[in-house]
């Protein structure tokens, strides 16, 4: 079967030709909170869909190049691996390479496009959506490619996508659409217990905080331009948060104090909407999603010190 090539990400047909990006997994709740590490980003900006890291200095760094479009990537919990979304061979299939670009492997090959990868908090199972025959279903499957899984095979005729595990793996967030508009729902990890979060309006693409407690995610219900809201993970308390223009792509910081999202650029802002700050210049940013930082281990060294007959203590002498 002939698959076909797909520009952008499933929240496009959500919201009706948008385009806009996966959303991110948060470190496990046993982690958090955790070290604010590199944020990785898709960017056409030599000329073609790259994925990108920022790292903590500033820099940023190309981490694909291909002549097929690399998109939506999500970087592991345990920070050392990045899933994307890729046509290089065809069509969107889900891939996983280490932090640096290197390691490539490739873990879905299915009739249709795959996008909008998101990591289990174990870092064992990737959350992603296919689209096939008209139908866009949510699906997991192990790291190995092995244990595929659909979790929504019950809805016919709507979409459901941006799947986002709960940071202690029990719950899925994810977007649901059928005849009206796109709504984010809740269910438990394996697909049962489907639980309404958002109703009448246009919201997509929710992303857990490192906690548990809260969800990001885009909605255009203000006067019909996308911003970032946050809500309880019960669905309540929706408070919008950003005020750029065409604000989307959020993704919090391992640590829980900052939300990273696109706007003619990349921001960051608190998670009240305080202080937004832009860390990148240009519109050309998109997918972000906010890493977990490598511990470096101490080189403290503990010195024993002894004294002499008259009770002075011994300085060490070092040499070298």
């Amino acid at each position: 079967m002939a698959r076909k090539r797909m520009k952008f990400t499933t929240a496009a047909i959500l919201a009706t030709a948008a385009i806009v990006g996966p959303l991110a997994m948060s470190a496990s709740s046993d982690s958090f909170p955790g070290i604010n590490g590199p944020i990785a980003f898709m960017s056409s900006r030599d000329g073609n869909q790259e994925i990108y890291l920022l790292t903590t200095d500033g820099s940023e760094q190309r981490l694909t190049n291909d002549a097929g479009d690399d998109q939506a990537p999500s970087i592991s919990a345990d920070g050392t691996k990045i899933a994307f979304a890729s046509d290089r061979n065809g069509g969107f299939d889900i891939y996983v390479m280490n932090l640096d670009g290197s390691n490539l492997v490739q873990i879905t090959n299915m009739p249709g496009t795959e996008n909008n990868v998101s990591w289990s908090p174990d870092g064992q199972r990737l959350v992603f959506n296919n689209g096939n025959n008209g139908e866009i279903d949510l699906y997991t499957i192990g790291i190995d490619g092995q244990g595929l899984t659909n979790l929504t095979p019950s809805t016919p005729n709507s979409y459901e996508a941006d799947g986002s595990y709960s940071p202690d793996g029990t719950r899925i967030a994810f977007t649901s659409s059928g005849p009206g508009f796109s709504n984010i729902f809740c269910m438990d990890a394996d697909g049962t217990n489907v639980v309404t979060l958002t109703i009448g309006n246009p919201d997509y693409g929710p992303v857990w905080s490192p906690d548990g407690s809260k969800l990001v995610f885009v909605s255009s219900r203000t006067n019909n331009f996308y911003q970032v809201f946050t809500m309880n993970a019960d669905g309540s308390s929706q408070t919008q948060i950003s005020t750029t223009p065409f604000a989307t792509g959020p993704s919090w910081s391992p640590d829980g104090t900052k939300i990273v999202f696109t706007s003619n650029g990349l921001w960051e802002m608190n998670p009240d909407g305080s202080s937004p700050t832009q860390l990148t210049l240009g519109g050309d940013v998109y997918n972000p999603n906010w890493g977990v930082g490598q511990v470096v281990p101490s080189t403290t060294t503990t010195i024993a010190t002894s004294t002499t007959s008259a009770g002075e203590p011994v300085v060490p002498a070092f040499t070298g």
